[in-house]
């Protein structure tokens, strides 16, 4: 028959072999979860394409991610980008409006890696954006001109796709915010290397 010290004694080693048990438990479920934000690790350049909804306007652009992981299960990406805008011109009483808009970005994007085709991610960051606006007489004369550079806000959520490859596309919409909002959903391709 067992005493009661007995008892106790059997306790603590059980609660130790238990203890011990879900330690080798955790640390493989760490060592295979580790995986996903491993596979996102790495540097990526490429070009963007999409539409500003506030402004309507086209946009080109570039973009660059250096992405390292800091968690099992979370990668984090610098993000510089620049984008082009398709402004377009405006014709009135013989002379031609013309802007040059162009927004470069630095951003923060964090990654869950979900060790699938998708990988979400949400992020912010700073966006320097620069406008020229030139009035053009039909001579080609410029009449009157003006710039302006700003700094504003960045929101980002978007999704890339694992093709098994190189090339890493992706989709992402993006508000920029100061005194108003802008709206941009663009669509990328990046080569990492």
């Amino acid at each position: 028959m067992m005493t009661r010290n007995d008892r106790v004694e059997t306790k603590r080693v059980l609660s130790v072999m238990l203890a011990g048990c879900a330690l080798v438990m955790a640390s493989a479920g760490v060592a295979s979860a580790q995986d996903p934000a491993q596979k996102l690790q790495g540097n990526s350049v490429g070009v963007m394409a999409g539409y500003d909804f506030d402004r309507e306007f086209p946009l080109l652009g570039l973009d660059g991610r250096f992405t390292f992981a800091v968690a099992p299960q979370v990668a984090i990406s610098v993000n510089p980008a620049l984008s082009y805008f398709f402004t377009g011109s405006s014709e009135f009483f013989g002379a031609r409006s013309e802007t040059t808009l162009l927004q470069f970005d630095v951003n923060a994007l964090a990654h869950l890696a979900l060790d699938a085709v998708v990988t979400p991610y949400l992020g912010g960051g700073l966006a320097i954006i620069y406008a020229d606006s030139r009035v053009v007489d039909s001579s080609g004369d410029v009449i009157a001109s003006e710039d302006d550079t700003a700094a504003a806000g960045n929101l980002l959520v978007g999704a890339t796709f694992d093709t098994g490859s190189e090339l890493v596309p992706y989709l992402q919409g993006r508000l920029t915010f100061d005194e108003a909002s802008v709206f941009s959903v663009m669509v990328g391709l990046n080569y990492g290397f």
